[in-house]
């Protein structure tokens, strides 16, 4: 298990430092998960998972879902 962690978190260093192998652009993400459906080009995480519907199922109770 810890080693799958180091796995997690060596990819996400990569992902922020821009390796080659792990490169996110706005056409990895669609855009209706980023709050106001824009996506910041400069800062990929800012507004994602924001969206007003995303948020708000995400605070649903789970008796909403059935």
């Amino acid at each position: 298990m810890e080693e799958a962690l180091m796995n997690v978190s060596s990819v996400r260093t990569m992902i922020r430092e821009g390796h080659p192998d792990y490169i996110i652009t706005a056409y990895s993400w669609p855009v209706f998960i980023y709050a106001g459906n824009k996506c910041n080009p400069d800062d990929m995480e800012e507004g994602l998972f924001r969206n007003v519907m995303l948020v708000k199922v995400s605070h649903a109770s789970p008796a909403v879902w059935v």
